[in-house]
């Protein structure tokens, strides 16, 4: 998670929610480090809190409203495009946002395109889902990981997400593998004549399989 804008908890199974206040009840940590940059990844609950006074037993229910991400530092999980938005505003709802320039382009390091579909945009407070992108043309999915979809005037500021430099790194690695394999004519490659099949290896490369250790969704390996 990347902040908690309001936590409340059950005594019935759901059916009702009270609201429990930040201070003095609870805290976001990661792994247990208060003062860790990135996205929180643990809850801690005080039992004797200034509004529980003692964490009743039994199982409760728990809800959530805030904004969900991974990111190695919160402060700098987004990066400027360069690009502002140009609807005069662009009002909540709205699916296509109007960029200040051509969005296929060069960002403001000379990088391209400044977005792309797939991409997690930002604005203000709120993110949005890029689903396509033509020139000057968002598509966009409104309110997205937690956020609320909200109007925002003339001339804010696009983000993107900017993915962890792990998983760039890991990304660059296996580009210039596949890119290798290709010029050496898929040397790694083998065929059975009799059953008409070709077979490829699929592994990882290692570096880029220990750079994206970190990131991989939990499960059987």
């Amino acid at each position: 998670m990347i902040s908690i804008s309001e936590l409340a908890y059950s005594d019935d199974d759901g059916a009702t929610y009270t609201v429990l206040a930040e201070a003095g009840n609870w805290m976001l940590t990661r792994a247990g480090d208060h003062n860790h940059p990135g996205s929180y990844d643990m809850l801690e609950i005080d039992p004797n809190g200034t509004e529980i006074g003692v964490w009743p037993t039994g199982k409760k229910s728990l809800k959530l409203t805030g904004i969900w991400a991974y990111a190695d530092d919160r402060a700098l999980a987004f990066e400027a495009t360069g690009l502002t938005v140009a609807n005069n505003p662009l009002g909540a709802g709205a699916t296509s946002v109007t960029a200040s320039a051509d969005a296929t382009g060069d960002d403001q390091f000379k990088v391209s395109p400044a977005v792309a579909a797939g991409m997690l945009a930002r604005i203000e407070l709120e993110y949005l889902e890029c689903t396509d992108v033509a020139t000057v043309t968002l598509t966009v999915l409104r309110g997205r990981n937690g956020t609320t979809d909200a109007a925002h005037v003339l001339g804010k500021a696009i983000e993107v997400w900017r993915p962890p430099e792990p998983v760039k790194e890991a990304a660059a690695i296996m580009a210039v593998r596949r890119l290798q394999r290709a010029l050496q004519g898929y040397a790694d490659a083998s065929a059975d004549v009799d059953l008409g099949r070709l077979r490829f290896v699929r592994g990882m490369d290692p570096e880029a399989e220990r750079l994206l250790w970190n990131y991989r969704k939990p499960g059987p390996v």
